[in-house]
């Protein structure tokens, strides 16, 4: 057996591996993430989805507590993405038990994003590796979600270097695709993407992350620029919904790559969370929508089946292991 060959069989171990670690609920990466519980329209609250079960990290860390992520291929990386949505797990859960362990767990991930960002203001991610296809390292979602939690930092320390690196953050995100940001702007359209690429792939998930941070500093810093960002996103994000929509499932992005039934789960509280800070009806009809997809068996069968074979025709070389 040659080393192409004993690589291709290494592959869909590894893919086959994943899928029955998320069917049994092992994945960390997979938790059920309903709306968040603490939600607030007109101040800084509680997250807008639930990362609680990812407030205690299982992986191995640094000296810090930092986690650090295991790629299939053996390297270790700080993944921002992850920081960020364990921070804001801490965050909920310091909201609802006041417990100061999960407050010094959040300030002590908050104080890393904070010190860790590049000149630009950018967190880098390990997409050379896991979207090779993408020409940079940046990520709408993981600016949009350490935005989110360099605000919650402020909102509880009222030190303003958490805002002031936000900003920073904000700034990074809201640059054009070409210029090394990570956002297409379209005649009055904006997107804002989770894997900057060209033609752009448009993830849904990724989007609504960012486009929250967006509203954290809409919040927080008061500037009406922002505000206009945002809302015009949102209604970017709304006049787009129906071509996430398969017809009988959703899509990831706009590429037409089927929603596994975790992110199918994750578009949906989404809109529920959406529906909540906008009132816009069009998030409830597609929440409403694409429930009544996952309530149905077939529907389920054919995308559990759809997926499947998606995969094995195009499978990642490298994943996140641990």
């Amino acid at each position: 057996m040659n080393t192409e060959t004993r690589n291709i069989i290494h592959t869909y171990i590894s893919l086959l591996l994943r899928w029955f670690n998320i069917l049994l609920g092992r994945s960390y990466y997979h938790v059920s993430q309903p709306i968040g519980r603490f939600i607030s329209k007109d101040e800084i609250a509680g997250y807008y989805n639930d990362f609680t079960k990812k407030a205690d990290w299982k992986g191995i860390s640094d000296n810090e507590g930092i986690p650090l992520n295991i790629l299939s291929n053996g390297i270790k990386v700080y993944f921002p993405i992850t920081i960020a949505q364990m921070a804001l797990g801490n965050y909920d859960l310091w909201l609802e038990s006041k417990e100061s362990e999960n407050k010094r767990k959040f300030l002590t991930l908050a104080n890393w994003l904070k010190e860790n960002q590049d000149s630009k203001g950018g967190w880098e991610n390990p997409w050379e590796y896991l979207r090779p296809s993408s020409i940079s390292n940046y990520s709408a979602m993981a600016q949009g979600e350490g935005i989110s939690t360099l605000v919650r930092a402020y909102a509880l320390t009222k030190d303003i270097s958490f805002l002031n690196q936000a900003e920073k953050a904000y700034n990074l995100m809201m640059a054009p695709i070409e210029k090394g940001g990570c956002t297409f702007f379209i005649d009055e359209d904006i997107y804002l993407e989770e894997y900057p690429e060209i033609p752009r792939s448009t993830v849904l998930n990724g989007w609504i992350y960012a486009l929250f941070g967006v509203y954290d500093f809409k919040i927080a810093s008061k500037d009406r620029d922002v505000k206009s960002v945002y809302e015009k996103s949102l209604e970017t994000v709304e006049k787009s919904l129906k071509f996430f929509d398969s017809g009988y499932w959703t899509y990831y992005d706009l590429q037409n790559n089927l929603a596994s039934h975790y992110y199918h789960a994750v578009h949906i509280s989404l809109l529920d969370a959406l529906y909540i800070l906008s009132d816009t009806k069009t998030f409830d009809h597609f929440s409403n929508k694409w429930k009544n997809y996952e309530r149905n068996f077939f529907n389920k069968s054919k995308a559990l089946t759809a997926k499947a074979l998606q995969r094995l025709k195009n499978p990642m070389n490298i994943t996140i292991t641990k």
